[in-house]
């Protein structure tokens, strides 16, 4: 409240007394007073002299806003000092002395930077901040009269931002106005350094900081052409922040008065709809059916990606050649795993913690089925938080840029929008803006890294995608089913080995036979084939061929046939007859009848090995062991690794 109204508002006897303690004509009129009340050193030189409980109390109300109820502020101050302390003319009691029950400090005194208060990002924060020629700059822009009295010119100041703040606003020019919408987007306050970058503080191209207040107002180091920043900190809707609110002192922030912030931000929402209608009603498009739908159920997808990597070791691109080998196994295994859904979902499902990097090789973790298995609700959950967590990102682009098309698409559900739509959506987007800036990314590529992000949360479930009549996306929002209770004794053997478990069955079940069985077919059943191929497999994760048997037993719902036995058997009788070492890149031959076969094995010639004795063949430096492997296994040689 202002001194006037509160002087206004007095009972006659208690504004008498204050006339006759500043020894003031008994005429005197109520604006007089309040001038006389601001403008002498009364106040101040009252507040030296008086007690610690009473300047404790003028700072505690300056600190909450000027206004709190006796009883929270006036401890330590009897009624008849608080009494006292009105008759001097330092804070007001309502309703009246006798009866109080608040305490209110004028606007002006909080003006005040002789009176200390923490700092505060309100109006008498940031006015506090300006010089008097400052205040009398912004006066002038707002059409107001001179005062001579800094609180006085202050205050008028303050009256007039909280009554137009949303007409100046309104008519700022559109750089201005987009420089405010960033502030009001971040939530009222931004970083300078930050600012700076995004909205240049001065005209000069290469000033660098750090600025004082004077810069802003072009009587410090800087006199060029006002930018929208000045613009809007000469118009009192931004206001520079300063260590312990020094005026002209160094430039540390800008923020909202929090007073202005509410009608600022309604008024940046309204056009902020009003933009985007303008936007989604330029480039909405009309399409019969996506050309790239998002896959009905993503878990599934997902499921069917680690399922795979992890019965085949799926290798990372930098790996190498073994790559293209590990992408044609999971292809066979579920025909929608192309390479970029591989890869789109290698990157889920290593951000989800459900697989890890393990020396360029993907393999579960151990809470993998606790991830992939958990309620739809808590799926769909931990999918969103995943696509657009940063943290752990080294391009942190990538997930900010995520969230920003959700974000965008979240305004316009059920509606195709073509890319340029979305671009254009983003771009009006502040918080985009501001990553642009911060990432140093080119605006005329944002086309590209919206196009990598988009395919991305079309892999994962969120939107669909299509090409005609032009390349365009829709939201499709994240519906993940329960998954229903299967039991785990559920896998079914024949005797021709041929291993199926439902594909809803629980994923530690699936995982288990991938260690022991050959993937084959991820379509209405998981289908696995027990070889000897795959006891080789399990052999290299630690798994001993005497071991699958109980393994199978217990997820099995019959008795296991004999075949599986044999075949145990067999792989037992058999083990060990090719040993290659990958630290020497030999491959040794255990079976003295395999010695001449090995000799002239086209897996070896390919490779180009060299016998460097009888039934010891050296691979040359880069070649791939993993291959070499395979291809013997592939020939029925049981062939393994071992150590030197």
């Amino acid at each position: 409240m202002r001194i006037r109204e509160l002087l206004a508002g007095l009972p006659a006897d208690e504004r008498t007394a204050i006339v006759r303690h500043h020894r003031l004509a008994a005429d005197i009129d109520v604006d007089d007073l309040a001038r006389h009340l601001i403008q002498s050193r009364t106040l101040l030189n009252t507040l030296r002299g008086e007690l610690k409980p009473v300047t404790d109390l003028v700072e505690r109300l300056a600190a909450l806003g000027g206004e709190a109820p006796v009883d929270a502020v006036a401890g330590g101050v009897s009624p008849h000092r608080l009494r006292g302390a009105q008759t001097k003319g330092l804070v007001w009691l309502l309703p009246s002395a006798d009866a109080p029950d608040r305490v209110v400090l004028p606007l002006e005194y909080r003006l005040m930077r002789e009176i200390r208060r923490p700092t505060m990002r309100d109006l008498t924060g940031g006015l506090r901040t300006l010089s008097v020629d400052q205040a009398r700059r912004v006066a002038e822009q707002l059409g107001l009269g001179a005062r001579r009295n800094l609180p006085l010119l202050l205050g008028d100041i303050h009256d007039a931002l909280v009554a137009r703040a949303e007409a100046i606003a309104r008519a700022l020019d559109a750089d201005a106005r987009t420089v405010l919408d960033g502030v009001v987007a971040s939530g009222g306050a931004t970083d300078a350094g930050a600012h700076h970058r995004q909205y240049p503080l001065v005209s000069e191209t290469s000033a660098r900081g750090p600025f004082q207040v004077a810069d802003l107002f072009g009587s410090g180091r800087f006199r060029g052409k006002a930018t929208p920043t000045q613009h809007l900190v000469r118009h009192g809707l931004l206001f520079p922040a300063t260590e312990r609110d020094q005026p002209n002192g160094v430039v540390e922030g800008f923020f909202v008065a929090q007073e202005l912030l509410e009608p600022l931000q309604s008024l940046h929402g309204g056009r902020r709809q009003a933009e985007r209608d303008r936007i989604v009603d330029a480039h909405a498009i009309d399409v019969v059916a996506p050309t790239d739908p998002a896959p009905d159920d993503v878990r599934d997808e997902l499921r069917a990606f680690v399922l795979g990597a992890a019965a085949c070791g799926y290798r990372l691109a930098r790996a190498g050649r073994g790559r293209r080998d590990d992408a044609a196994t999971l292809r066979q295994w579920r025909p929608s795993l192309s390479d970029e859904a591989q890869e789109a979902l290698a990157e889920l499902a290593v951000r989800l913690g459900a697989m890890r990097d393990d020396d360029a090789t993907l393999r579960p973790t151990a809470d993998a089925t606790a991830i992939l298995d958990a309620p739809g609700d808590a799926f769909a959950t931990a999918v969103r938080d995943a696509a657009t967590r940063e943290a752990g990102e080294a391009d942190p682009l990538r997930p900010r840029l995520r969230a920003a098309v959700l974000n965008a698409l979240a305004h316009v559900p059920d509606r195709w929008l073509s890319l340029d739509g979305v671009a254009a959506l983003l771009a009006d987007e502040p918080d985009v803006r501001r990553m642009i800036t911060v990432h140093d990314v080119d605006p005329a590529s944002l086309r590209a890294h919206l196009e990598t992000a988009l395919e991305a949360l079309n892999r994962w479930g969120f939107v669909d995608c299509t090409r005609e009549p032009v390349p365009g996306v829709r939201l499709r929002g994240l519906a993940v089913a329960d998954l229903p209770d299967i039991p785990e004794r559920c896998v079914t053997i024949p005797p021709n080995l041929d291993v199926m478990a439902p594909m809803i069955a629980p994923l530690d079940v699936l995982l288990t036979l991938g260690e022991v069985c050959e993937p084959v077919r991820y379509d209405r059943a998981a289908m696995f084939r027990l070889t000897a191929s795959s006891l080789l497999r399990a052999a290299d994760r630690g798994i001993t061929p005497s071991d699958v048997p109980a393994r199978l037993s217990a997820l099995c719902a019959h008795d296991l046939p004999d075949d599986v036995g044999r075949l145990v058997e067999d792989a037992i009788a058999r083990d060990g007859e090719v040993h290659i070492r990958r630290t020497s890149a030999l491959v040794v031959v255990s079976t003295p009848s395999l010695v001449d076969a090995l000799r002239r094995h086209p897996v070896l010639t390919e490779a180009r090995a060299v016998e460097v004795a009888p039934g010891v063949h050296a691979l040359p430096d880069g070649c791939d062991v993993r291959a070499v492997r395979a291809g013997l296994r592939d020939a029925g040689i049981h062939a393994s690794f071992a150590g030197d």
